[in-house]
């Protein structure tokens, strides 16, 4: 039961990784239709990264990798889940400063 959890988690991080390459797909394509190419992709990063740190965090034990691989992974994981929360906190601070100019969202759709 214990393994199939441990597959679940991985499972989630492919997931996350599909929906992140999905919504930056999306976000280039709706920059392309616009003038201004300008689109900011900060959610489909921390989307990316968080599933990566979600693979990463498993997959080597689950697959019997030598201690070095574990230790690696390890590494590279704790590296992306600082990442992950610099974009996050990147991203607030971008939202919560269009809010307080009045606009509606990140990219300023609410403006007249």
């Amino acid at each position: 039961m214990l393994s199939f959890m441990d597959w679940s988690i991985v499972a989630m991080g492919c997931a996350s990784v599909l929906t992140g390459l999905g919504a930056r797909w999306s976000a280039r394509a709706e920059a392309q239709e616009r003038e201004d190419r300008t689109a900011r992709l900060h959610w489909s990063r921390l989307a990316l990264l968080m599933g990566a740190v979600l693979i990463l965090a498993k997959a080597p034990q689950l697959l019997d990798a030598p201690y070095l691989a574990v230790e690696i992974a390890d590494a590279v994981d704790l590296g992306l889940s600082i990442a992950a929360l610099a974009f996050a906190l990147r991203g607030a601070r971008y939202v919560r400063a269009g809010s307080r100019r009045g606009l509606s969202g990140p990219h300023g759709a609410g403006r007249d």
